[in-house]
């Protein structure tokens, strides 16, 4: 039980973390020629204002879903550290 659970919370991880990278190249791709690092930054602070700026409205879509994937990832990786701590106070082995 506890293997199956730990196991679909790394496939719920890697999802989630393919789903930012793949938003992140589609917010990279929107961007003009011009101003692709000063984006990338941007995008690393989460200050979407200044993306939508340099791309446009039809950035808000990427940038909802890049969100929406980054608290995924990081909800997931805290079920595992507390699955992690469950399986050491209670001493089963996976």
């Amino acid at each position: 039980m506890i293997a199956v659970l730990a196991s679909l919370l790394g496939i719920l991880a890697v999802g989630s973390w393919i789903t930012a990278l793949s938003s992140a190249l589609a917010l990279w791709r929107l961007v003009p020629a011009g101003h692709p690092l000063k984006s990338i930054w941007s995008l690393g602070w989460l200050q979407f204002d200044s993306i939508r700026q340099v791309a446009g409205p039809e950035a808000d879509r990427y940038s909802r879903r890049y969100v929406y994937a980054l608290v995924v990832f990081f909800v997931t990786i805290a079920a595992f550290v507390a699955l992690a701590v469950a399986i050491i106070v209670t001493g089963q082995n996976a």
